[in-house]
């Protein structure tokens, strides 16, 4: 279930759009979309939660995600459907560069 990830990052752009694919590619700016169009495409059933790969790092026994934004909507939707549990497929990966190089303290907070 989504609810048992944590955000790696504070925060994120205040644009709130995706950077990245799903792979971890960098996007163009005319690909560049915003979370809320994602979350209008999860709840229309155009995408479903399913179809989303997270990227995850184990981290002193929790579950953090690479994908903040995508998390972000997938919590959304969650709210929005508090009658099933939300999943995604995950891919659990081991810390690495991009991991501890965005991973901060103050990301230890919301789970």
């Amino acid at each position: 279930p989504v609810t048992a990830l944590r955000y790696s990052q504070a925060s994120f752009e205040k644009g709130a759009r995706f950077m990245h694919g799903p792979s971890g590619e960098t996007l163009s700016e005319e690909d560049r979309r915003s979370i809320y169009e994602f979350l209008d495409h999860l709840i229309r059933g155009i995408v479903t939660p399913e179809q989303i790969g997270l990227r995850v790092t184990l981290w002193d026994s929790k579950l953090y995600t690479k994908d903040n934004r995508r998390l972000a909507a997938l919590m959304m939707l969650q709210g929005l459907k508090r009658d099933v549990s939300i999943r995604a497929k995950c891919r659990i990966d081991k810390p690495d560069d991009e991991f501890t190089r965005n991973f901060g303290p103050a990301a230890e907070g919301l789970p």
